[in-house]
C-alpha cells in the first residue's frame, strides 16, 4: 500500500505539497473498505427502519422499551450509511467536525440501546424477584435515565473539546474515559440481573417445562388450595377415574406444548442474548482501554507537529473503524433478538385459540421477559403452596389489580400424589 509523509501537512492532506487526501493516498484499500461498511450500514438501515415501521404499526408511536430500542437502532444504521460517505472527513468530503458528531449520535444510539436493554432486565428482577426493593428499583431507573442523558451530552461536550478548545488529543482521551465510565458502572450491573433472570427462567423451567406422562392419572374429589398474595381459593375438582380424550383435551395438550417450546426457547435466546452482551460489553471496554491509552501516549493533533499519522497498514486502517463494526455487531444483535416478524413457536395448521387458552399461553411464553410492561405481574401457585411470578409478555393486555383472583384448574393436572400446576389467568382477575 502507497502512502506518503503527512508530518508537515494538516489533516487530511499529505504528499510532498500537501495536496492529496488520506482517501487518495490509500487508494483502492480504502476504497474498498468504505465501500464494505457504506453497504452493511445501508442494509441494517433498512431493516431496522422496517422493523421500527411494523412495531409502529402494531403498538402506535410510544416509547416502550422494544419500540425506542427499534428506534435507536434506526438511528444508528442511517447515521451509519450517510457517514459512510466520507466516514473520518478523509476524503475532504464533510468537513472533519461532521464525523465526529454523527460518530457522537451513532455513539450515544448505541450505548442506549444497550442500557434500555439492561434496564429492561433490571425492571423484571426488581418486580419479579427482589420485590422487597422498591426503592433501588427507583434508584436504579433514575440512575439509568441519568446514564443515557450523560451519555448524550458527554459525546457532543467532548467533540466540542477537540475541535473549539482543543487540544486535539485530549478531547479524544476524554470521549474515551467518559464512555469507559459508563461502561465500567453498567457491566457488572448487567452481569448481576442477567444472571438472575437466567436462574429464574431455568427454575420455571424445572418446574413447568415437562409434565410427566405419568400424571395423566386422576382421582375423585382432589381439593386443590393455592395462596395467592395473601387470599386462598379452593377449588374442588371431580372427575371421573378414566376420561375420554375430547378435541378440548387435545386442544389444550396442543397448548401445553407450545408452551414448553416457548419457555426453552426463551431459554435459549436469553442465554445467547447475556453471552453476546457480555462479549460485545468486554470488547468494547477493550477497545475503548487501547484507544484512550494510545491517544494519552501519543498526543497526536490536526496540525504539525505531531499530526495524526496517515494508516501505514491494512490493520490499522481496519482500527480506524472498529467503533463501525461494534454499532454493527450491536445493531445486528437488537435486530435479531427484538424482530419484529421473529417466530413466537406457534405450529402451523395448528388449533384456533380459545380467549382463556391464548391468555394461557400468552404468560407461558417468558419469550419477552427482558421486555416486561408496567403491569403488575401474574402469579402461578406451585405444589408448594409459595406464590411463584411468572413473567408477563410486553404486548399482553394490562391485568386488573391482583386483589381477588379465581385459580382456573384448566391447566391443571392433578394426580392421586400431588397438584402439579395450577395457572392464574388474569382476564378473570376482578377488582
Amino acid at each position: 500500500m502507497i502512502s506518503y509523509p503527512n508530518e508537515n501537512c494538516s489533516v487530511p492532506f499529505t504528499g510532498p505539497n500537501c495536496d492529496e487526501t488520506f482517501a487518495d493516498s490509500l487508494g483502492a484499500s480504502f476504497t474498498a473498505l468504505q465501500a464494505t461498511f457504506a453497504s452493511i450500514f445501508i442494509v441494517l438501515a433498512l431493516y431496522s427502519l422496517y422493523n421500527t415501521y411494523l412495531i409502529i404499526k402494531k403498538t402506535g408511536f410510544c416509547f416502550e422499551t422494544e419500540n425506542c430500542m427499534l428506534y435507536m437502532c434506526s438511528i444508528s444504521m442511517v447515521i451509519g450509511a450517510v457517514r459512510s460517505v466520507d466516514a473520518q472527513g478523509w476524503a475532504d468530503i464533510y468537513p472533519l467536525w461532521l464525523p465526529s458528531l454523527m460518530y457522537d449520535t451513532g455513539s450515544s444510539a448505541t450505548i442506549t440501546i444497550w442500557l434500555l436493554l439492561v434496564g429492561s432486565w433490571a425492571d423484571f428482577v426488581m418486580r419479579a424477584v427482589l420485590v422487597k426493593h422498591k426503592r433501588f428499583a427507583r434508584f436504579l431507573k433514575k440512575m439509568r435515565m441519568a446514564t443515557i442523558a450523560y451519555c448524550w451530552i458527554s459525546q457532543y461536550f467532548a467533540t466540542i473539546i477537540i475541535y473549539a478548545v482543543k487540544p486535539y488529543w485530549a478531547g479524544k482521551l476524554l470521549r474515551y474515559c467518559l464512555a469507559i465510565v459508563i461502561f465500567a458502572v453498567w457491566l457488572s450491573t448487567s452481569s448481576y440481573f442477567g444472571c438472575i433472570i437466567h436462574r429464574v427462567l431455568r427454575e420455571a423451567q424445572r418446574k413447568y417445562g415437562d409434565i410427566s406422562s405419568g400424571s395423566a392419572s386422576v382421582t375423585k374429589g382432589h381439593s386443590m388450595t393455592s395462596s395467592v398474595i395473601g387470599t386462598t381459593t379452593t377449588t374442588t375438582t371431580t372427575t371421573n377415574a378414566t376420561t375420554k380424550s375430547t378435541p378440548a383435551d387435545k386442544q389444550d395438550k396442543e397448548m401445553h406444548a407450545l408452551a414448553r417450546k416457548r419457555r426453552r426457547l426463551a431459554l435459549r435466546r436469553i442465554d445467547r442474548l447475556n453471552f453476546l452482551l457480555l462479549l460485545l460489553e468486554l470488547a468494547a471496554i477493550i477497545v475503548l482501554a487501547v484507544s484512550a491509552n494510545s491517544w494519552a501516549t501519543d498526543r497526536y493533533n490536526l496540525e504539525p507537529p505531531n499530526v495524526v499519522p496517515l494508516p501505514q497498514t491494512a490493520g490499522d486502517l481496519i482500527f480506524e473503524h472498529i467503533f463501525d463494526i461494534l454499532y454493527i455487531l450491536v445493531a445486528s444483535v437488537c435486530l435479531w433478538f427484538y424482530r419484529v416478524d421473529r417466530s413466537k413457536g406457534e405450529r402451523k395448521g395448528g388449533p384456533q385459540q380459545s380467549e382463556s387458552s391464548a391468555n394461557i399461553t400468552a404468560h407461558d411464553d417468558v419469550e419477552s421477559t427482558v421486555m416486561p410492561s408496567d403491569s403488575p405481574l401474574p402469579v402461578r401457585a406451585a405444589s408448594s403452596g409459595q406464590a411463584t411470578p411468572v413473567p408477563v409478555r410486553a404486548d399482553a393486555a394490562t391485568p386488573a389489580p391482583l386483589e381477588q383472583v379465581t385459580v382456573v384448574p384448566s391447566e391443571a393436572t392433578v394426580s392421586s400424589a400431588s397438584v402439579e400446576q395450577v395457572d392464574v389467568v388474569p382476564s378473570q382477575v376482578s377488582e
